[in-house]
Order: C-alpha cells, then sequence, then structure tokens
C-alpha cells in the first residue's frame, strides 16, 4: 500500500539523488527493512554516469575539444545542477551553453559555450518537424511593387548560432579530429543550421548578418531588415544573406503580412 506521505518520500529521495553531500533517505530501506545507504549510493552513481553519458553524446565536440575527463566532470556538475526536466533525454542538457559560460573551469575554453549551442541546436533541428522544401512561386506571386514588404517563412528545422569566434570552423574540426592549429580566433562567425530532408546541414555566415537574420527571423519585411541590418552593419548584403539560407534550405516560401 502507498505510503500516506508518498508525495513527500519521492521529493526527499529526487532531492538527495542530485545532491551528492545529502544521506539517503531515512525512509529508504532494503528488503530486510534495513537502511540502505549503499545502495541508494549505486543508484545515485549511475544515474550520474547515465546523464553523463548522455551529454557526451549530445556535445561530442566539445568533449573532443578538452579531453574525456576534463568533460565528464563538467557534465557532471551540470547533472547534478540541472536535472532532467522532461522523460525526453534527446532534450537534456538544453541549459548545458549556458552553463559552461558561467562556470569558472570552463572559461578556461572561452569558445566551448558557443560550441556546445551549435551542438544543442543540431539535435533541435533533427528532431524538428518535418516542412516543404521552398516553393519558387510564393516570390513569383508577389507583385514586384510589393517585394519589400514580403516576408520570409522559415523552415522549422531552422536555427541559427552566432559565435565572437570562429565556431563553425571550431566545430567541424572538432568533430573531423582535427587540430586547430592556423584557426583565427578573431574571426568571429554565425552558423546557419538546417534540416530540410534527411540530414542536419550547416554553413557559415559573416558576423556582419547578425542583425539582419535576427530581423527576418522576428518576421519583418524585407525593406525593414535591410534598414535594420545597414544600421548595424552598413556593409550588411541582404542578397547574400538569402542566397545562403536558399541554399541550405532553410526558407519555405516568401509571403505578404504586415509588419510587426
Amino acid at each position: 500500500m502507498r505510503s500516506p506521505n508518498f508525495r513527500n518520500d519521492q521529493t526527499d529521495f529526487a532531492r538527495a539523488l542530485f545532491h551528492a553531500d545529502e544521506a539517503a533517505p531515512g525512509n529508504l530501506v532494503d528488503p530486510a527493512g534495513s537502511a540502505a545507504p549503499k545502495r541508494f549510493g549505486v543508484y545515485r552513481n549511475n544515474v550520474m554516469v547515465s546523464l553523463i553519458d548522455n551529454l557526451a553524446s549530445t556535445f561530442p565536440a566539445c568533449q573532443k575539444l578538452v579531453g574525456e575527463e576534463f568533460f565528464r566532470a563538467l557534465a557532471r556538475e551540470y547533472a547534478f545542477n540541472f536535472p532532467p526536466s522532461s522523460p525526453l533525454m534527446i532534450y537534456y542538457g538544453d541549459q548545458f551553453a549556458q552553463f559552461l559560460g558561467s562556470f569558472k573551469p570552463a572559461q578556461q575554453v572561452p569558445f566551448l559555450a558557443d560550441i556546445a549551442d551549435i551542438e544543442y541546436k543540431l539535435i533541435k533541428s533533427y528532431h524538428a518537424a518535418d516542412g516543404p522544401a521552398f516553393d519558387p512561386e510564393s516570390i513569383a506571386n508577389v507583385p514586384q511593387e510589393d517585394l519589400d514588404r514580403a516576408k520570409i517563412k522559415f523552415h522549422p528545422s531552422f536555427f541559427w548560432s552566432a559565435s565572437r569566434f570562429p565556431a563553425h570552423t571550431i566545430h567541424s574540426r572538432a568533430k573531423a579530429g582535427e587540430t586547430l592549429e592556423k584557426v583565427d580566433f578573431e574571426q568571429a562567425q554565425i552558423t546557419l543550421i538546417c534540416r530540410p530532408e534527411w540530414g542536419v546541414k550547416t554553413t557559415p555566415i559573416d558576423p556582419q548578418h547578425k542583425a539582419g537574420l535576427t530581423a527576418l527571423v522576428a518576421g519583418f519585411s524585407l525593406a525593414t531588415t535591410v534598414d535594420i541590418g545597414q544600421r548595424s552593419a552598413p556593409n550588411f548584403d541582404l542578397q547574400d544573406l538569402l542566397t545562403n539560407l536558399l541554399a541550405l534550405g532553410a526558407i519555405e516560401r516568401f509571403e505578404l503580412k504586415k509588419d510587426i
């Protein structure tokens, strides 16, 4: 029969599970009715190992950049502070990039958080809803005089990540097991991510596109995007940005709507 304090028992169990300095719950006993701190310790360790392995699977480039031992120490710290909030473990690690950005030991590798951001968005893109390929008729159907008011409908698997480092280059080299020799760490990059068909694709673009891309994703028209983009970066080139987005399969169609 369920204990009348079942909910409290669950809360105590979960709290002790994710706080290494806490003893096993006092009401936790073995089949003989004796306290079972060792059994609880084994279970807690197994849970931690499972979560760490999950993070290593989600962030393989991060692990290659810092080494397995250091990565697993980071992952263990994350797991204790950010237990799963969903039974869907494919999405575990949603705050890992932010954690790395604020956790002092991880700041020894200043671009690590940005690589984690790319890797998590690769997972999100892979599991995103399917969407139709670009419809060229959507732009052909927009009257020439209304083209400036056109907006973009993005593919549901499209994501992007901005970094003050060449994060796309670093991520690609780390995945391939290559060194970072001769990488220009002063070169900022934006990484575009999309899964138009079966596989997730990425491409780097110039950081001058950041304000314009932000505007497009927010739902602004092409004309407003040009204005916003050029105020931030005088050399902003909308055509170049659209070319990259189309080549990646990130655009479903153009449509006419009122500005937000």
